[in-house]
């Protein structure tokens, strides 16, 4: 017997025609091999998203006062705030290699509160 899938919205009903497909006679390599690529890709933290290796996006609460130098020095000197930030934090850790890590943070227990 066939569902009827006719309130469904264009698209889904192939879809999942296609899983029942699959259901009965098996998927191929290559389906699951794009299936965990495309899991892998939605595992990605956006933080990491379209960046080269090495880089990463972070949030920083600034005063406004120095946020307006910095944005008036990357306009004079005619790059972007990221190559200006890359910079000054470039020089102000050199010298800085041994530097420890930070200790892993034990989880409180709920508990104990």
């Amino acid at each position: 017997m066939k569902k009827d899938f006719s309130s469904l919205p264009k698209g889904l009903y192939q879809w999942l025609e296609a899983d029942e497909d699959e259901q009965k006679f098996g998927s191929s390599e290559t389906d699951v091999a794009s299936t965990r690529h495309h899991e892998k890709k939605y595992r990605e933290k956006s933080s990491y998203k379209g960046l080269p290796d090495g880089w990463t996006r972070a949030t920083f609460i600034l005063k406004e006062e120095h946020v307006t130098k910095i944005r008036a020095v990357a306009y004079w000197e005619r790059i972007t705030l990221k190559e200006l930030l890359e910079e000054a934090l470039t020089r102000y850790l050199e010298g800085k290699e041994d530097v420890l890590d930070l200790p892993v943070k034990k989880v409180r227990s709920i508990s104990k509160r």
